[in-house]
């Protein structure tokens, strides 16, 4: 695994359930760029329910 990067389980409110991960990233990874978010998305490096 690379340097500063580590499995992080996240549970959820239900009033966060039901949106977008990129949008749910944003605010949970606040400063970091969009272009970073998607690019984890499209890799598959976020995972929903255990699932890419």
């Amino acid at each position: 695994m690379s340097e500063g990067r580590e499995v992080q389980w996240v549970d959820i409110a239900p009033e966060q359930a039901g949106q977008r991960i990129d949008n749910f990233l944003m605010t949970r990874l606040k400063g970091a760029p969009r272009a970073l978010i998607y690019r984890i998305v499209r890799k598959g490096e976020v995972r929903v329910n255990k699932n890419a």
